[in-house]
């Protein structure tokens, strides 16, 4: 969800965050990388944690997988 005070302030960015799929699809090691503000890394982190991944496979195994997770915050509908 935007992040209603980042709403009326009419503040928009990318806010990139680090994270590792496990083998089970889940998110560990979340850290924020790059944001223009503390609303929109808190509003990103909470969105990310509720989210589930295929898990990368290496031959039959699973296998953690680092990756780098961007959420666009824009105001005024798609873009």
């Amino acid at each position: 969800m935007y992040p209603e005070q980042e709403k009326r302030m009419h503040h928009q960015g990318q806010v990139a965050i680090y994270a590792v799929i496990t083998a089970d699809g889940s998110l560990q090691n979340l850290h924020v990388l790059d944001s223009p503000s503390q609303g929109m890394s808190d509003a990103a982190l909470a969105a990310a944690r509720q989210w589930k991944y295929e898990p990368r496979h290496c031959g039959d195994a699973a296998t953690p997988t680092e990756t780098v997770l961007d959420f666009f915050f824009r105001l005024g509908g798609p873009q």
